[in-house]
């Protein structure tokens, strides 16, 4: 049923379903689920699914055995609800060197963003001081709202940290040193994961709930008035079909965002002269989002993000950046005010000074809008009843992430 259902809404340049299923791992309530999707009508014999392939090796090897490159089958596997994983889900460090390879072939991307909260990175409690990691933690589960919380050990939560999309990039560095390869070489989208069957429905100024929040006005402030929409999963393809979008999601050319429709580019360049920024710019790419520096090239490169804003202005854009040097990770955020008076958008280039050509590093963009109204705001304001709820947060600075750029030399 699934596959008439996907194959009858397919329609080539117009809309474009895609045959999948979810694998539904959860051991002591931990949220190892992956999204499993078809390039086409060519699939598996069965569903892949957690019963019958209760370990992630299993998953690898049923569709390693099931779906073949000669019967015209290819597949996805996208981790998804990440930040309630608990830590697990990610264990390339004592997995065998086919596992590692398996896992490297099926997953390209993974979920920053969801309803359940967002997964980019986890501070130290609360915060960090700078509002790096504060935005959208899962508050649905008392297990999960305690990652925010001083209750929880520190022991712990660096486990829960682990599995957090900017600690999995540093594992996949750290395991590329070691074994030549990245099995966690994960590129950016953000869904909703609601239940609802409404996938695109995620502005906060017509939000009517997801999973258990079907509910009138007042009954979604009452039970949740912190949860949030959803995100979106932008793809840069050629074309509106299967062949196209799935291609995309394979190299990584992709991104998410917390719900807003930004259009953000983000590439790499080893051109020291000219504006990247400007349409004359006739300087090479050496890469684009989700791809890897080329390895002949040591000049310093020089990043590139352009972003058009949807309804809300951009305030600002950030450059991720991770580098494994003496077998630890050096974090640092490269932050770009936009001008509030920018009508459309913004484009930044940074030339990564300190780039070394011989360590292992990852680049990813993170563009933020203004803040603007939450949901949950717009429907206090309609009720008039805004003091009910004064731990509400009434205000959202959505943003969008850019698959990063990595260095594997």
């Amino acid at each position: 049923r699934v596959q008439a259902w996907a194959n009858e809404a397919d329609m080539p340049c117009e809309f474009t379903a895609f045959v999948a299923v979810e694998w539904t791992a959860t051991p002591n309530a931990r949220h190892w689920h992956r999204n499993i999707i078809f390039e086409n009508a060519n699939v598996t014999k069965h569903p892949p699914n957690y019963v019958d392939h209760p370990t992630h090796d299993a998953l690898w090897e049923v569709l390693e055995r099931e779906c073949l490159a000669e019967d015209g089958c290819d597949v996805v596997a996208i981790p998804h609800n990440i930040n309630a994983a608990a830590g697990g889900g990610f264990d390339v460090e004592n997995a065998s060197e086919r596992s590692r390879k398996l896992r490297s072939k099926y997953e390209t991307v993974a979920e920053i963003h969801q309803h359940k909260g967002n997964s980019e990175c986890l501070a130290p409690y609360g915060d960090d001081g700078a509002g790096d990691c504060d935005f959208e933690y899962a508050a649905l589960l008392p297990e999960w709202s305690k990652v925010k919380s001083e209750d929880l050990p520190e022991k712990i939560r660096n486990q829960f940290r682990q599995s957090y999309y900017r600690t999995v990039l540093a594992r996949g560095i750290k395991s590329f040193e070691q074994s030549g390869f990245n099995p966690l070489q994960l590129g950016a989208i953000g869904s909703t994961d609601t239940h609802a069957g409404t996938p695109g429905a995620v502005e906060e100024d017509a939000f009517k709930g997801g999973i258990n929040l079907d509910a009138p006005t007042l009954g979604r402030l009452r039970l949740a008035p912190n949860y949030n929409p959803g995100g979106l999963a932008a793809v840069w393809a050629e074309e509106n079909t299967r062949a196209s979008v799935f291609a995309a999601l394979k190299r990584r050319e992709v991104y998410g965002t917390s719900g807003p429709r930004i259009t953000l580019k983000y590439s790499a360049t080893f051109t020291e002269d000219g504006d990247p920024c400007q349409a004359k710019f006739d300087g090479d790419t050496a890469a684009v989002m989700g791809g890897s520096l080329p390895q002949d090239a040591i000049a310093k490169p020089r990043f590139v993000v352009s972003a058009l804003k949807d309804k809300t202005g951009l305030a600002r854009i950030d450059i991720v950046r991770g580098v494994l040097s003496s077998g630890k990770i050096e974090e640092t955020i490269t932050s770009f005010p936009v001008d509030p008076a920018s009508n459309s958008g913004a484009c930044i280039a940074w030339t990564d000074q300190s780039y070394d050509p011989r360590l292992p590093a990852y680049w990813y963009a993170r563009v933020l809008e203004q803040p603007s109204k939450r949901w949950s705001k717009y429907d206090c304001e309609e009720l008039d009843n805004c003091d009910e709820f004064p731990d509400m947060d009434r205000m959202i600075q959505e943003r969008a992430w850019a698959s990063p750029i990595w260095n594997l030399p």
